[in-house]
């Protein structure tokens, strides 16, 4: 992140702005909410950094280089694989925690990279999905059709992927709590699964890029509610307002992002 960009929470009420002052400041409006400093728990400061530039990046940990008081901010949180710096983010959240996340897939239908912030639909666990119903994201849409087949499509109708269980009576597609995706059939047989079940609160997302994955996340540090190695973490669902059916009266609601709470 360099001087000027920000990062908004999903509801669009908080900005974390890398100031022109080299202060990473978190805002509500015209409020300021905190500042990236080392009063901030699990946090030190440097100083004596010689930087000719300010800027903010994530390698596991946030590291926020300021070039006008020559110092290094950086948080220290909890470490849950050797490249977790290939993975983790920060997210500012609808509850104005700023939040590292490491996202862990366990499960992918396509090795393809995906960046952070990129447009999700979310089917968190005990969701199963309504049978005809398209999951859309980007041009890619999931659904689980009638003959019993899950399959990816491009918006042009393209089959990117699927799971082969047509005509096998599969009725029952489901993100179960034990992180497992399974599609049953009509008398409860498992026909399909993603062999995901050592990893409880698992959710299952479609991504932009066509990809069909299980996920799990980990919080690895956060502004406030959070411990090293002690906090338990409990994520939060948010539901898609812009989508039809989940402000209507029907069930199988569509979510877009995830918060956690401490």
């Amino acid at each position: 992140m360099a001087v000027g960009q920000y990062l908004v929470s999903p509801n669009g009420r908080y900005r974390l702005v890398l100031q022109s002052d080299s202060n990473l400041a978190l805002w509500d409006g015209d409020t300021a909410l905190w500042a990236a400093n080392n009063d901030q728990p699990y946090s030190s400061d440097y100083v004596h950094q010689p930087f000719k530039m300010t800027r903010l990046y994530v390698a596991g940990n946030a590291c926020l280089e300021d070039s006008l008081r020559q110092r290094q901010w950086q948080t220290f949180g909890n470490v849950t694989k050797e490249d977790q710096a290939d993975r983790c983010h920060l997210v500012v959240q609808d509850d104005a925690n700023v939040v590292i996340l490491d996202i862990l897939p366990v499960y992918s239908s396509a090795h393809v990279d995906l960046q952070a912030g990129t447009l999700v639909n979310i089917i968190p666990p005990g969701t199963s999905l309504e049978m005809g119903r398209q999951y859309p994201a980007g041009n890619f849409f999931l659904v689980f059709q009638a003959d019993g087949n899950l399959v990816v499509y491009t918006k042009a109708g393209a089959v990117v992927w699927h799971t082969n269980t047509y005509g096998k009576d599969a009725k029952t597609a489901v993100m179960q709590g034990d992180g497992n995706f399974v599609i049953y059939s009509s008398t409860g047989v498992p026909l399909w699964n993603t062999q995901t079940g050592k990893f409880p609160g698992a959710y299952a997302q479609l991504q932009s890029n066509g990809a069909f994955v299980i996920c799990t996340g980990v919080p690895v540090w956060a502004r406030f509610g959070w411990e090293p190695k002690k906090t338990k973490s409990r994520p939060v669902f948010y539901p898609d307002h812009t989508d039809p059916v989940e402000n209507g009266t029907d069930a199988f609601p569509t979510y877009f992002h995830i918060g956690y709470e401490f």
